[in-house]
């Protein structure tokens, strides 16, 4: 309240004094004030407004991570949740499928006309593409803000990240309320159909090191929406790309931030050393050392659909999305 309070007599004292034309600068610094006090008061659309009616401002942190915050909050993603509820729930047996817990996560939401998936994502993306760079990337971003500034983008973009790959395991996944994939009532008991020789080899690895995943070597069914003899080859590549830059974009922000450790982000941390596992020379660790290559390495959604096969994305999604969702 007193913050709330604060900032609203520096607004008002803005403009007041203020004479003349106000600079670029200065309009955009009001308009970050103006949509943080309407944040407080969860005016979601309002704070939208504030800051699109300003221009955007690639290279300031301030202007970005409040603008990503107005969009998430119209998504219904609210830190304050986040860190009482939904981070504890993180369990590294079943990364993914603890995601899928969140509050955020709800069930039947499909990714392609989920308008709270698009305000999710709009805010990610603020931020992954912050500095205005083309491919999303820490190296990047750091040539643009310095490491304080550098350091929040990355951290809201991990609870951001997270977030959205609950929502995408949520629907693409069949799991139910425990994050259990292929348990949620739904047919399919892997993400995929899988096919192909090495894609099916990773399946089959964990069907005889995991006792409990639902994927079956033998016998594997994908969601509907992911299968190419039901819907065309461009849309399952576009969704299933979804995911690819989802993961690729939480393992660059997970390496390129020092996560504290404060009691809030204990869970967080606790999963880095089995994220890890995942990225050496892009060799999955846990599903027999399978090399995916350079589909790894991709993070924006145009470069993946541009450049992956269905083969890659059916081997990518065996390696990592089944092993990582129990």
């Amino acid at each position: 309240m007193k913050y709330l309070e604060f900032s609203i007599l520096i607004l008002c004292f803005l403009s007041l004094v203020g004479c003349g034309k106000q600079t670029k600068d200065e309009k955009r610094d009001e308009a970050i004030l103006s949509a943080r006090i309407s944040l407080t008061q969860g005016k979601c659309q309002e704070a939208i407004d504030t800051l699109e009616s300003v221009g955007r401002d690639w290279v300031n942190a301030d202007y970005l991570t409040t603008l990503s915050s107005a969009y998430s909050c119209r998504a219904g993603f609210s830190q304050i949740v986040f860190f009482a509820t939904d981070v504890s729930k993180v369990d590294s047996s079943n990364i993914f499928g603890s995601f899928s817990t969140f509050t955020t996560s709800e069930a039947d939401k499909n990714p392609d006309s989920d308008p709270k998936y698009s305000d999710n994502q709009t805010g990610l993306d603020l931020l992954l593409y912050a500095g205005n760079i083309t491919s999303p990337s820490h190296a990047g971003r750091a040539n643009y803000f310095a490491a304080r500034d550098l350091g929040n983008i990355s951290s809201q973009g991990i609870y951001l990240v997270a977030a959205q790959l609950g929502k995408f395991v949520k629907y693409y996944a069949n799991v139910n309320s425990a994050g259990r994939k292929g348990l949620g009532g739904g047919p399919n008991t892997c993400y995929y159909t899988y096919t192909d020789v090495t894609a099916l080899a990773a399946v089959l690895y964990l069907n005889t090191n995991t006792s409990n995943d639902t994927c079956d070597a033998g016998s594997p069914l994908g969601h509907s929406d992911l299968d190419i003899n039901v819907e065309t080859q461009a849309d399952v590549k576009r969704r299933m790309c979804r995911g690819v830059i989802l993961f690729n974009n939480f393992i660059d922000l997970f390496l390129g931030t020092t996560l504290s450790a404060s009691s809030e982000l204990t869970q967080l941390k606790n999963i880095e050393d089995d994220i890890e596992s995942y990225i050496s020379n892009c060799t999955v660790g846990g599903t027999g050392g399978i090399n995916i290559g350079a589909l790894c390495n991709v993070r924006s959604q145009s470069a993946c659909e541009s450049t992956a096969t269905i083969q890659n994305l059916e081997i990518y999604f065996a390696a990592i999305f089944e092993s990582l969702t129990i």
